[in-house]
C-alpha cells in the first residue's frame, strides 16, 4: 500500500521535458535543439505514458483539512478546502487519463529526460533507432518527430579509392568509385529496412572483415565500477578483473574471448544487477543474445 501511494505521489527526482520537433543521434550523443544527451550516460530507456503523480502540496492540504473537520468552528472551512483539493487531484487524474505517449531517458545518476510523441507506433520506431545506437557507435540518424521521420544516412555521395560507407537504411544514394583508368557508378536505391553482412557491390572491390570497434574507455570505466560493486573476492570477480586487463590493453579477441568462456557468469543476476544498461548490450552483442 506504501509502495502504491509513493508512485502517486510527486517525488523529487529529477525530470525535464524536452521540447523539439528534431534531433539527431550520432556516434555516442543524442543532440537535441539546447540539449545533449550520452548514450553511454543512459541506463535505461521507457516508452509509454508517463506515471500518474499527485503533487506532495495537494495530499498535504488535503490531509491537514480532514484532520481539523472534527473542529466545529473550522469544520466548513476544513470542507471547502477538501473539496477543492479533492477537485484538484481529480484535475490530475482526468489529464494523466489522456495523457501523451513520452520516450523517457533515464541517466546513471537518476535524473529523467522525457520527450513527447503524438503517435505510440513511431515512438516505438524511435525506441528502436535509440537502442540500435547502443549497439552500432559508427551511427548517424535524423528524427524528425513533427513529420515522424527517420533519416538514416540518406543522401550521401561518396567520391575517391577505397572508401568506406556505413550509413544504416539507405535510399537514393550514389556512390562513385575511381580506380587508376577505370570509373564505376553504382546508384542503390530504396533498401529499407534490411540488413547486408559480408557483401560486395560492384567491379573490382574487395571486402574487407575488420574486428569490432569498441568504446574502450566507457568500459573500462563501466569494469572498474563492476569490480568496486562486487564485495566478496570470488570467481565473478576474478574474470572481471581479467576483462579489465584485456579492456585497458584494447585487446578485441582476447576480451571477446573471456565474455564466451565464461558465458554463465555475464549472464547470471549477479553481473546484470551491477553492471549498467550500455556494458549489459556490449556483452548481449558478444555472446548473440537479442
Amino acid at each position: 500500500m506504501n509502495n502504491e501511494l509513493s508512485k502517486l505521489i510527486d517525488m523529487k527526482k529529477s525530470e525535464e521535458e524536452i521540447e523539439t520537433n528534431h534531433f539527431i543521434i550520432k556516434d555516442n550523443i543524442l543532440r537535441f535543439d539546447h540539449l545533449t544527451l550520452q548514450l553511454s550516460n543512459i541506463s535505461r530507456i521507457y516508452a509509454g505514458t508517463k506515471r500518474m503523480r499527485i503533487p506532495v502540496m495537494a495530499i498535504s492540504i488535503f490531509v491537514l483539512a480532514f484532520g481539523t473537520i472534527r473542529f466545529e468552528g473550522l469544520r466548513w472551512i476544513s470542507l471547502i478546502i477538501m473539496g477543492l483539493t479533492g477537485l484538484y487531484i481529480y484535475m490530475v487524474y482526468q489529464r494523466h487519463q489522456s495523457n501523451k505517449e513520452y520516450l523517457i531517458f533515464q541517466l546513471n545518476s537518476g535524473d529523467n529526460y522525457s520527450l513527447y510523441f503524438q503517435d505510440a507506433e513511431f515512438l516505438n520506431k524511435v525506441r528502436n533507432a535509440v537502442e540500435a545506437a547502443f549497439n552500432h557507435k559508427n551511427m548517424y540518424s535524423e528524427i524528425n518527430i513533427a513529420e515522424q521521420k527517420i533519416i538514416q544516412g540518406n543522401h550521401h555521395v561518396i567520391h575517391g579509392n577505397q572508401a568506406n560507407l556505413n550509413t544504416g537504411i539507405q535510399q537514393g544514394n550514389t556512390m562513385h568509385s575511381n580506380n587508376h583508368e577505370e570509373h564505376s557508378s553504382t546508384t542503390v536505391g530504396d533498401i529499407t529496412d534490411s540488413t547486408i553482412h559480408h557483401s560486395t557491390f560492384g567491379n573490382q572491390n574487395h571486402q574487407k572483415n575488420e574486428q569490432p570497434v569498441y568504446d574502450w574507455p566507457v568500459l573500462e570505466a563501466n569494469f572498474k565500477a563492476v569490480i568496486t560493486s562486487l564485495k566478496n573476492e570470488d570467481e565473478t570477480k576474478q574474470v572481471n578483473r581479467q576483462v579489465l586487463k584485456a579492456v585497458e590493453e584494447k585487446d578485441a579477441k582476447q576480451f571477446e574471448t573471456i565474455i564466451k568462456m565464461n558465458r554463465k557468469i555475464f549472464t547470471s543476476n549477479l553481473f546484470l544487477n551491477t553492471a549498467s544498461g550500455v556494458l549489459a548490450q556490449v556483452i548481449s552483442t558478444i555472446l548473440g543474445i537479442r
